[in-house]
């Protein structure tokens, strides 16, 4: 298989990439590991076959509404189980992911639909007004509503529906849930695609510099960042615990915390707020996550936050701080 002779590479100076489509690193695993969990999101459980199955169906709704190659659809989402699904829905009908920042402010989602041409959003619940005024403008045509809970297991789910703040959804053609379109009948296959020439994800830059600009990533430059990362862990296996804090809507997040761990079996332990440091300790002790990716400032963070010195962090064999990496004494 091409992922074992990517593992076989790793004493080597160089690394074959596969010229393969960014969702067959789902579709491998699945193969191969159907009844591995893939992610658990605060103690709700999926396994791969089950991740498959649902991006299939999300295929299957925008099949539905003509979507595929040269389309674009925006996901504007925490890490929550709807992102991965979605993002490899997007994948198998050969459209393009447009990545967006669930905080982001009305005018920096305008700029992002009318610069990729998006109609499509899969939007968090408390985002929607935002996208909503999009769609009132006339720059939109469909917004998918996300909410929370749809992924909390019980008594989780009934709880956090009780303290959030309501968020008025109108009943109108074009507005959506998430739990209508799983319903959809899955694709039977995915779109073909050229994997060196299609584009898979438009990553847009920070706007440090004026508006924000998409980076155009085709299939094959993801797929070969993913097999960089599998170079430069090693050892990663399925029986790796991964964590998956890093936001999913930023290169660096997406690649070594779901890109990565999917295309070798691994779990994806999926926490939506990298804040909340108190969470993340908990989750890191309690699943004994082994690979830890993250950033100065969330490093910075655990390492003065006052339960560190009480946690048990010796599962993690590897942190990784961008491009440098340390390993946890």
């Amino acid at each position: 298989m091409v992922l074992d002779e990517a593992l076989r590479q790793r004493s080597s100076r160089t690394v074959e990439i596969p010229e393969i489509p960014l969702y067959e690193l789902l579709d491998r695993t699945v193969r191969r590991l159907p009844n591995k969990v893939a992610i658990d999101f605060l103690g709700r459980r999926m396994r791969y076959r089950g991740l498959k199955e649902l991006s299939d169906r999300v295929a299957g709704f925008l099949k539905g509404l003509r979507v595929g190659k040269g389309e674009r659809v925006v996901i504007d989402l925490p890490n929550t189980p709807h992102y991965i699904i979605a993002y490899y829905g997007i994948l198998k009908t050969g459209a393009t992911v447009v990545q967006a920042n669930p905080l982001y402010t009305e005018r920096e989602l305008r700029h992002i639909a009318e610069n990729s041409g998006a109609k499509i959003f899969f939007a968090v619940e408390n985002a929607f007004s935002k996208v909503y005024q999009l769609r009132r403008e006339g720059l939109i045509d469909r917004v998918i509503v996300c909410r929370i809970e749809d992924y909390l297991p019980f008594p989780l789910n009934f709880l956090y529906r009780l303290k959030k703040e309501r968020v008025k959804i109108p009943e109108e053609e074009g507005i959506l849930f998430w739990n209508e379109i799983i319903q959809s009948e899955p694709i039977t296959s995915p779109e073909k695609v050229d994997p060196k020439e299609d584009v898979a994800v438009f990553q847009y830059t920070g706007g440090t510099t004026g508006l924000p600009k998409a980076a155009m990533l085709t299939h094959y430059n993801l797929v070969a960042n993913t097999y960089q990362i599998i170079h430069w862990l090693p050892g990663s296996s399925e029986n790796d615990v991964v964590s998956g804090i890093l936001p999913y809507f930023h290169v660096y997040g997406m690649t070594t915390s779901m890109n990565m761990p999917i295309a070798v079996g691994a779990k994806i332990i999926l926490l939506p707020d990298p804040r909340d440091i108190k969470r993340i300790l908990n989750a890191i002790e309690k699943h004994r996550i082994t690979l830890f990716f993250g950033v100065p400032t969330l490093f910075n963070a655990i390492n003065t936050h006052p339960d560190t010195p009480k946690k048990n962090l010796r599962s993690i064999r590897r942190a990784y701080l961008v491009q440098l990496h340390s390993r946890l004494r």
